[in-house]
Parts: C-alpha cells; structure tokens; sequence
C-alpha cells in the first residue's frame, strides 16, 4: 500500500504521535438569532483540534479533542463555544483476547430558538447543555489477525 503524501506528520510526544490543527473561518448571517426582525452580523469561528494516537507494540489509546468558538461581532449575546472529546482505548490482555474502551464528551449550546424539552429525562440531559457518553464495551473480544 502507497502512503498518503499529503497526510499530516504529526508531532511525536513520548509514545504519541500527535496531530494538533486549528481552523479560522469567518461569514455573514442575515439574522444569526432566527428571530422575526433580528440583526445581522458577522461571524468568525476558530476550531482547533488535537489527535493524539499511541505508539505502542501492545495496546492502543486514541484521542480526538475538538473545540470552536462563534463569535458574533453585532450580537455578542450569540456567540457560542462547542466541544466535541473521544477517548478509545484497546487492553491487550492476552496474546488472543482484548478489552475495547472508548469515552465521549459533546458540549454544544443549545439556541433560544430551540423548542422547550419535553420530558424530564430531557431537561436533566441538557443541564448545562451538555450530552456525556460514557460507555464500556465490557464484553471481551477475540483479538483480530
């Protein structure tokens, strides 16, 4: 198999291979508030990202850190942050069985405009407008060849 040439290189910390990026976009929204007579403003939006991967013979942890930030420059009320984590992870336990891991974070802003939650279960979810996923898979796997 060929290597991708435009792959990023990444950066090596101990064990890790880390791939940091960041990416500034800007616009203009006619009414970014989605409201009957709202102002329009432009936006810029910075997202930085870091991958990390092991390096490792035996195991494997990944992680994936995505962040952004809206900023309105008319309406300031509106700017939002977003947050997106992964963490995978693979335990080697013998040389024919293995374990998977894998953890998730989202945090994104929920709009005004957005309709009122329903249930209870709903309005506990988006407390601080948050969704956590946390979930291990505890059944052990043979390893792949």
């Amino acid at each position: 198999m060929e290597e991708d040439a435009f792959a990023p290189l990444g950066v090596r910390a101990g064990a890790f291979l880390v791939l940091p990026a960041l990416e500034v976009t800007g616009g203009y929204d006619t009414n970014p508030g989605r409201v009957p007579g709202g102002k329009s403003s432009f936006l810029t939006t910075v997202s930085p990202e870091l991958i990390a991967k092991s390096d490792w013979t035996r195991h494997e942890v990944t992680a994936t850190l995505r962040g952004s930030y809206t900023a309105y420059d008319k309406t300031p009320e509106l700017d939002r942050p977003a947050f997106d984590g992964k963490v995978t992870g693979r335990l080697d336990m013998t040389r024919n069985t293995r374990t998977d891991r894998r953890g998730h974070v989202d945090r994104r802003h929920r709009q005004s405009g957005q309709p009122e939650r329903t249930s209870r279960a709903d309005a506990l979810s988006d407390l601080h407008h948050a969704r956590r996923h946390i979930r291990p898979d505890a059944a052990l796997q043979p390893a792949s060849t």
